[in-house]
């Protein structure tokens, strides 16, 4: 192991914290920061210092750089992607959408050259839902980003050889079937044909995918399958059952944003309790299963967050895990 490793089981994760208060004419008003904490609870740290907020965070495979985005502040109401060194430092905008376009689900290519990530209509009455949702590629290197084909929340094979995303459903903008397809966008193929919540995350060896999958009762939970979608099982479960409140449906927990360790022992995921149609009411927290199945644990309290509606660009919690585990430049069990 290397001096600047932290041992498996350690590693800093990546998540967003919302806040409410109080804006322009006392209407609520919504904050997004990026946080970063080891797997195993300790080293709670604010990472994003941006104007606007920031979410969608996620490491670079070299560990040198987060990518996110932001809305708000300077940037205006419609999100875009930015690059930040793993401090938090030198902040930069490599997306520019057009007029009523915005921008989400950043993820990188193996060798920290490109990104790809959603682009998506605000009004999508004015294209239909298929065009709404679009999957693009940034060159990092050249600026240039092409359109690859349509779909949201892509995820980038270790070997590069393959994005997993989901296809745009009717209803909540970020579930839909699982797919994957070449970086260049062809050669697409079903993985998972039931209802999945937000990002799919493959394992360190790309053997497996970890992702979550949505009953029509809004119930959401963990399941892990082979790249193919084989052999799906789950990996965590809900017992009490939904109960409706006048005329909406909660459910009493949801598990969404699935994430490996870097040995491929954990699955991290954002639990989220008391969930309705609307999002979720009561806050989430960050837990940690093992991979080969067992009771999950606490990783760290988020907080009451009350994100009602939203989409894509909008998670609950994006979780991000630095694979080989080294903590880009912060002392475990700091404050932030």
């Amino acid at each position: 192991m290397a001096k600047d490793e932290q041992p498996a089981g350690t590693e800093p994760v990546l998540f967003v914290s919302v806040t409410r208060h109080e804006g322009q004419d006392d209407q609520p008003m919504e904050d997004f920061t990026i946080y970063a904490v080891s797997i195993d609870g300790t080293g709670r740290r604010k990472i994003s210092a941006v104007d606007g907020s920031a979410f969608d965070p996620v490491w670079s495979p070299d560990r040198k750089q987060i990518a996110f985005a932001v809305v708000g502040g300077h940037v205006g109401p419609r999100p875009e992607i930015f690059v930040m060194r793993a401090d938090g430092t030198n902040a930069r905008r490599v997306t520019r959408s057009p007029v009523g376009w915005v921008c989400s689900n950043p993820t990188w290519s193996p060798d920290s050259s490109r990104i790809a990530y959603t682009v998506f209509r605000q009004d999508s009455s004015m294209t239909g839902v298929d065009e709404a949702f679009q999957l693009f590629v940034l060159d990092l290197g050249t600026a240039a980003a092409r359109r690859i084909g349509n779909g949201v929340c892509p995820s980038w094979s270790p070997d590069g050889r393959r994005l997993l995303f989901i296809a745009q459903a009717e209803g909540m903008p970020a579930e839909g079937p699982l797919f994957s397809c070449s970086p260049d966008g062809r050669d697409v193929v079903p993985v998972v044909k039931n209802k999945v919540s937000h990002r799919a995350t493959w394992s360190p060896d790309g053997q497996q995918i970890a992702f979550a999958q949505v009953t029509e009762d809004l119930r959401a939970t963990i399941w892990i399958a082979a790249s193919n979608g084989d052999t799906p099982r789950q990996l965590t479960r809900h017992e009490l059952p939904p109960f409706e409140d006048g005329d909406m449906i909660w459910t009493d927990m949801a598990d969404r944003e699935p994430v490996w360790s870097r040995d491929g022992k954990w699955i991290v995921f954002s639990r989220w309790v008391n969930v309705s149609a609307w999002g979720p009411s009561e806050g989430a927290t960050l837990m940690k299963g093992p991979a080969a199945g067992g009771l999950p644990q606490v990783v760290s309290d988020v907080g009451r967050a009350d994100l009602m509606g939203g989409g894509p660009w909008l998670p609950a919690i994006l979780v991000s895990m630095v694979q080989d585990g080294r903590d880009p430049g912060h002392q475990r069990g700091g404050k932030e």
